[in-house]
């Protein structure tokens, strides 16, 4: 007996189609129930600049089942770690984007102080609500910065067994750093360690070399 599918119209989408003789468009929208508004053609929706903030209870759950996700299938700590990063890398891309879309007048970084200047400051913003704890340049390296972060959001929610007691789960958002280093052309490592008073988060940036020899030319 063959299975029979009942479609309802508050089911049915807007679709858009293509008239390939003479290249016009054409909207096929359904049809509204009495006393209700139409749906409307989300090609006519205008893109808003204006970000919304998503609930911490939907991120948390959203970020724990993706932890999880991976922890089922990775017996390594390291492996989970470069997961995440992996994730966040590609965030960062996406970020980057539309950031640079919704500013009124877009200027490209070419130094790496404003660069993790705009990182810290305008892109936590973005994500968490408020600015990075600090920022602050090694003393023993010239290529090594380090973002402070006091309270990881994405560490709040997720419990760590004792066989990956090392996990960094923030290794997302160091995904994320690199990822918008990397589609402004300033390729760097990015690592997680806990700070010595263990009582926050550090994110260190190893650049490449060849990015501190361009800072030098700016010099």
């Amino acid at each position: 007996m063959r299975a029979q599918f009942r479609v309802s119209n508050k089911l049915l989408p807007s679709i858009t189609t293509l008239d390939a003789t003479n290249n016009t468009t054409s909207s096929i929208v359904a049809p509204s129930s009495p006393g209700k508004q139409p749906l409307v053609d989300i090609l006519d929706v205008p893109i808003k600049s204006k970000p919304k903030e998503v609930s911490m209870s939907a991120f948390s759950f959203l970020f724990s089942g993706i932890v999880q996700y991976y922890q089922e299938r990775l017996t390594h700590g390291a492996d989970l770690e470069q997961k995440l990063s992996d994730l966040g890398y590609s965030v960062g891309f996406r970020i980057n984007e539309i950031i640079l879309y919704r500013e009124k007048n877009p200027q490209r970084k070419n130094r790496v102080i404003p660069m993790l200047q705009f990182i810290s400051n305008t892109v936590w913003t973005m994500l968490f609500g408020k600015n990075a704890s600090s920022l602050e340049q090694s003393t023993d390296s010239i290529n090594r910065y380090m973002i402070y972060e006091n309270q990881p959001i994405e560490c709040g929610f997720i419990s760590i067994p004792k066989n990956l007691s090392g996990l960094q789960c923030s290794y997302f958002t160091a995904g994320i750093i690199k990822g918008i280093l990397t589609a402004s052309e300033f390729p760097a490592d990015v690592k997680v360690f806990p700070s010595q008073n263990k009582e926050s988060t550090v994110f260190i940036v190893d650049f490449d070399y060849d990015v501190i020899d361009r800072e030098e030319l700016w010099k």
